[in-house]
């Protein structure tokens, strides 16, 4: 939404085609592409609550049906799948089924619950299931898997090969009758996957585990304030091979200041997967524990509802933050309450370009390797990411100073921050010198103002010099961290040696120069081929660039009339063709990672998607919903989100900083846009809404912006939507 403002009046409208509106979990982006399969085994067709259809039963060779609709299944909110089931019968084959698909390759989920009482104990029921011939190795019983009867359970068959288009699922009694209750079949990119580069693994609240693929995940550190918590080691995580890593979390504390971790990082673009899952029954519900998320104090996620998002209890959910820039040398992830206490289960951080972090890294086009940790002013140490920092050395000059019991702000690893050499009148200035070969490094400084008599902006301020060049101007560590006793790390990615010394010099300009921690890494020229040992244990393949989508397009809701873009970014190792597709047809023309659709009407909603090819493969995006507001209405669970893009420019076509915009005012109302009265009020730095438990009917809604003058912008033009 571009909005000008004038000083004497109100804002001008000039655009609102980037006012979405989206309502419920029905216009959450699909991860499916358009050839995926669900059946309700033993029932008929329904479209579950996040907008998938179901097929009635289908593809199968025999066996007879129950059902009770009227059972509540727990671990899910979709009770209908799980109360119908196709079973065998003793009498007849294995029960089977003969899905026609595409040749191709695909993931398979089963989804099962043990709704017979005869069969509510381990044992009971047990039964095989192969898809393609490939067995699942371990023979399934619901009811113990489960932990109890009308429970929910899915099992995954990830990779399943097929060549004659036909996918064929069996299923062999081994105790009982095997029966299935809902089946999805759902298309597996075959394009290599994207190599990740991870340079931290996190098991919030939880020690060191390895998951299923051998990956190590490290014990829970670099967290600031929070308490832990666990379930019992024998609790089944649905959705995920990986239970260790969701049974345990680091939660927020009322007594404490936000939950929040603080990595350590080389300055530049990061993602960061974040893993949950809702393992207290006291917010097994809707609404009953939502926070916001924010990375470089900037929000990422508003509102985020674990249980909302996984649709149960005990059940995996996995959030990814892309395109995080640091540039202080610490990647900052903040929970924020809104109801109940913001919690983590487990934290993936992942470069997003030639940076690195901690451990020795070789990242696939150059290798950073520490060679130099340094506890200035202090002893041997070995931190939470199992590093080891030698006692002070490699220093002229200096007195240290050290406080082993001060708590620090930002960073797991007190004791780095908790000593330190300073400069001392009469002394030479502060230097370091580290012997090194000829060649490029990367160097991190770490600081803690830990002295109250600097616990002021401007009271301690000072330079950093490598090699003649200055690497740090002016630092005031107490006005970077905003108060004393808190963590701060500064990265200089690149200093050239070519004396055999890196020297490091600190200066004085106001009261005296100081440092708590040095680490010295070598850039170099990575090896081709396969690479392994970066600080997590994921390894990382070659220098070609693999085809992969960096950026996802989003569902959009507009009005009649208006136009809207459909937009996706990828990457490849060589030149990249766009092909986008309208309810599974291809569209004639839309060829760019950018689809636009103008003046547009009811015969343009529908499912979208793009397919991206490179050097002879492709990759299939997210497929998305357009929804044309009033004409095309989609049935919801009474709630919807609105949102907005920040205004860019004033009347008299000056830019308008984010800075500057105070807040947004969102009006609402029913059965005409005339209705519209102001709803609510949110500061400058939120761009989205959600009204909650809407009555059925023709909704609008339109925002209005006030800059920090107190001056008012004209509505937004209404947008709509019909609650059903």
């Amino acid at each position: 939404m571009s909005i000008s403002i004038t000083r004497t009046g109100l804002l001008k409208v000039v655009s609102t085609s980037c006012l979405a509106l989206v309502a419920g979990a029905a216009f959450s982006a699909s991860d499916i592409s358009p050839t995926d399969i669900r059946i309700n085994a033993g029932g008929k067709q329904f479209t579950d609550s996040a907008g998938h259809s179901w097929s009635a039963d289908f593809g199968f060779n025999g066996g007879i049906t129950a059902s009770n609709l009227s059972l509540g299944i727990k671990n899910t909110i979709k009770d209908t799948l799980y109360q119908s089931r196709r079973r065998h019968t003793s009498n007849e084959p294995d029960l089977s089924y003969a899905i026609p698909v595409a040749d191709g390759t695909y993931n398979v989920r089963l989804h099962f619950s043990e709704n017979y009482q005869g069969a509510f104990k381990n044992g009971a029921r047990v039964f095989k299931v192969a898809a393609e011939g490939k067995t699942d190795p371990t023979s399934i019983d619901v009811f113990k898997e489960a932990g109890d009867g009308y429970r929910a359970l899915i099992r995954y068959i990830d990779g399943v090969k097929v060549t004659d288009g036909k996918l064929n699922i069996t299923f062999t009694d081994l105790a009982s009758t095997a029966f299935v209750s809902g089946i999805e079949v759902l298309s597996a990119e075959t394009t290599a996957p994207t190599v990740e580069k991870v340079v931290y693994r996190i098991n919030s609240g939880g020690g060191k585990v390895t998951d299923s693929n051998g990956v190590q995940w490290y014990a829970d550190n670099h967290f600031i304030n929070g308490l832990t918590a666990s379930v019992s080691a024998n609790t089944n995580i649905i959705g995920t091979a990986d239970d260790d890593i969701y049974l345990s979390r680091r939660r927020h504390t009322s007594s404490q200041s936000d939950l929040e971790y603080a990595f350590p990082v080389n300055n530049g673009n990061y993602s960061v997967r974040l893993h949950f899952s809702e393992n207290y029954d006291g917010t097994f519900g809707f609404g009953k524990r939502v926070f916001d998320i924010f990375a470089e104090d900037k929000i990422r996620k508003n509102d985020f509802d674990v249980y909302s998002k996984a649709g149960s209890g005990y059940t995996a959910v996995n959030e990814t933050i892309s395109n995080i820039n640091v540039e202080d040398g610490t990647l900052n992830i903040r929970f924020l309450d809104q109801k109940s206490t913001a919690f983590v289960s487990a934290i993936e951080v992942i470069a997003n370009e030639e940076v690195s972090t901690g451990g020795d890294t070789n990242n696939g086009s150059s290798k950073i390797e520490a060679i130099y940790r340094v506890n200035a002013g202090g002893t041997t140490y070995k931190d939470g990411a199992g590093n080891t920092w030698s006692a002070d050395a490699h220093f002229n000059a200096g007195k240290t100073a050290s406080n082993p019991k001060q708590a620090i702000a930002k960073t797991s690893d007190d004791t780095i921050y908790q000593s330190r050499r300073r400069n001392s009148a009469g002394d030479p200035n502060l230097v370091y010198s580290f012997p090194v070969d000829a060649g490029e490094y990367s160097v991190n400084l770490h600081f803690s103002e830990n002295y109250s008599g600097t616990f002021k902006n401007g009271a301690r301020v000072f330079d950093v010099y490598s090699e003649g060049n200055k690497i740090v101007d002016s630092l005031d560590v107490f006005a970077a961290t905003g108060k004393g006793n808190t963590a701060l790390v500064r990265n200089i990615p690149s200093i050239k040696v070519s004396d055999g010394y890196l020297t490091l010099r600190f200066t004085d300009t106001k009261s005296t120069a100081f440092i708590s921690g040095i680490e010295v890494m070598k850039i170099s020229a990575a090896s081709t081929g396969n690479n392994s040992g970066d600080s997590t244990g994921a390894g990382n393949t070659g220098n070609a660039t693999p085809l992969a989508f960096t950026a996802q397009p989003s569902n959009e809701i507009v009005n009649p009339g208006r136009s809207v873009t459909l937009s996706v970014s990828a990457k490849g190792p060589a030149s990249l063709n766009y092909q986008w597709y309208f309810k599974g047809g291809k569209i004639s023309g839309a060829n760019n990672s950018d689809l636009k659709l103008t003046s547009v009407t009811s015969n343009n909603a529908g499912q979208y998607y793009c397919v991206v090819t490179s050097n002879g493969k492709s990759v299939t995006s997210n497929t998305v919903k357009l929804i044309v507001a009033g004409t095309s209405p989609v049935e919801v669970k009474n709630d919807a989100t609105i949102s907005w893009a920040a205004p860019a420019k004033r009347a008299n076509g000056k830019a308008l900083p984010k800075s500057e915009i105070s807040q947004y005012e969102i009006f609402h109302g029913v059965g005409s846009a005339g209705n519209m009265t102001y709803a609510e009020t949110v500061p400058g730095t939120q761009l989205k809404y959600e009204f909650k438990s809407l009555d059925k009917g023709t909704h609008y809604f339109a925002v209005q912006t006030v800059d920090h003058n107190g001056v008012r912008s004209k509505q937004s033009q209404p947008i709509q939507v019909v609650i059903k």
